[in-house]
């Protein structure tokens, strides 16, 4: 599975944003969420296609990042619908206003705890210049998850499969690449237990993890057609 956290590709808005943390149990929340990301799956494409039109534009980079954003939004969609996600726990990171701005799905088991799945609001990956980004969520989220794996006492980190794009993001993190490479577009990496006191210690006080999962009326996504987000382009 893929991990899609990218570092800035373009200036992006600095704006902070309480984030709170939570995860998601009920069957019905989490078959709300798979339904609402349609509106990141839509966004991405709109963007990916955007960027396909504008490739003398942009880097080779920022349209890696906005073919990748495409795919692991899809993929997280398609594992929210799953059977087999009742067996995992999954976490969403949303801002003051409730709008979800990350969702992650983590395996946490004997043998290793991993991160299956993690995705940003497309909008938090700034390429074009319009997007209004919503710093921290992804940094939330992995916080409250090393919390929750060091609690359990695991002795061989947390795992992951990054995209290029990201690695940066995680590396800063503390987070290293394994030796073993499943293919070009995919780096495995670890944060290894001895790192994850450090981490949780740094972030910890800029979220506020919710005992309580939210209400699905507390699961906001922002919807926009095709025509908004190029309205919102040409300004």
């Amino acid at each position: 599975m893929v991990s899609q956290l990218s570092h800035s590709l373009a200036p992006r808005d600095d704006s902070h944003a309480i984030i709170k943390t939570s995860i998601v149990k009920n069957p019905k929340k989490i078959k709300f969420l798979q339904k609402e990301t349609k509106a990141w799956s839509n966004h991405a494409e709109v963007r990916y296609e955007i960027g396909e039109f504008l490739k003398k534009y942009i880097t080779k980079d920022q349209r890696r990042a906005l073919e990748s954003s495409e795919i692991v939004v899809s993929d997280i969609r398609n594992s929210l619908a799953t059977k087999s996600v009742r067996h995992k726990k999954v976490y969403v990171a949303r801002d003051g206003d409730n709008v979800v701005q990350a969702i992650a799905i983590v395996a946490f088991k004997a043998k290793k705890n991993e991160i299956k799945l993690i995705a940003t609001n497309p909008e938090n990956m700034p390429v074009f210049g319009y997007e209004k980004a919503t710093r921290g969520g992804g940094t939330a989220l992995i916080t409250h998850i090393v919390r929750d794996s060091m609690q359990k006492r695991h002795k061989r980190g947390l795992y992951l499969n990054s995209i290029p794009s990201a690695v940066g993001f995680y590396e800063k993190l503390g987070f290293v690449g394994r030796s073993r490479t499943r293919s070009d577009w995919l780096k495995p990496m670890v944060l290894r237990t001895e790192k994850m006191q450090a981490l949780v210690g740094k972030h910890m006080s800029e979220i506020k993890v919710q005992k309580h999962e939210p209400r699905k009326s507390g699961l906001k996504f922002k919807k926009e057609s095709e025509l908004d987000i190029l309205g919102r382009m040409a300004v």
